[in-house]
């Protein structure tokens, strides 16, 4: 596992350095500035990474990065997907970025100062994605498949506090109403939910997709709304099992 906090401007040019177009969760700062504007920021940026270690110049006097914080600029720079989780704490609300590459995870956080850890040993990988979607064991996995404005119209009766009546709304789509009501009392409470949005960098076949998560005694339900489809996947079931959901949603 490489951790380390950098400022955004240092993460950020270590990104174009490699060879990135565009980021996720880390903040262009290129703005309105022109080219010699910009060429002196890096130079000043780039000076500071030499004096840190984590660029050096080879014989050729091309810069190099140094080969744990290649690994993780590779991911950043290059994901071939991304989470955007959105997080509560201490009535603060921030956003945590998840990036994968070829089994690689990088965990990004903060604005001004990054926090940024590389993940490759696959345990290590299961953990952060299940911390993040709070994902739970359950004894019983259920699965269906909705119209999306009726679970976003149930969804937000419940979180005006008419658990029931939202319940009621999805018992004839196959939920029974003590199930549903277990749902929807999640959509309620806050502090068991979770919104993260997903990414799939494909040039074919990009995707997008936004996932609501409810954290129940008798397990997590994962909604997952594709962009542009009718359709919404509710689903509850093991973490092995929902991750790999999660991580194929462009087949959903």
């Amino acid at each position: 596992m490489v951790k380390c906090t950098l400022p955004n401007e240092e993460l950020f040019y270590l990104c174009m350095l490699a060879g990135a177009e565009s980021l996720l969760g880390i903040e262009d700062l290129r703005g309105n500035l022109d080219t010699e504007e910009i060429r002196n920021k890096w130079i000043a940026v780039s000076d500071r990474l030499i004096h840190k270690g984590i660029l050096s110049f080879e014989e050729n006097s091309e810069l190099y990065i140094d080969s744990d914080y290649a690994e993780l600029i590779s991911v950043l720079a290059f994901p071939e997907q991304a989470f955007a989780c959105l997080l509560e704490e201490n009535d603060e609300v921030s956003l945590e970025f998840i990036h994968s590459r070829h089994g690689k995870y990088t965990s990004l956080k903060g604005e001004e100062n990054c926090e940024v850890e590389l993940f490759l040993e696959r345990d290590d990988c299961f953990k952060l994605l299940v911390e993040h979607f709070l994902l739970s064991d359950c004894l019983e996995e259920l699965q269906f498949d909705l119209p999306a404005e009726i679970i976003n119209y149930a969804f937000a009766l419940a979180g005006t506090g008419a658990v029931k009546s939202s319940a009621m709304m999805l018992e004839p789509y196959g939920l029974k109403y003590e199930v549903a009501e277990e749902l929807t009392r999640a959509v309620y409470d806050e502090s068991l939910c979770r919104i993260v949005a997903g990414y799939r960098f494909d040039r074919e076949h990009p995707a997008e997709a936004l996932f609501h998560c409810l954290k129940t005694p008798q397990g997590t339900w994962i909604t997952c709304m594709r962009q542009g489809r009718e359709q919404v996947r509710l689903f509850r079931q093991r973490p092995e099992a929902a991750l790999r959901q999660i991580i194929q949603f462009h087949g959903i």
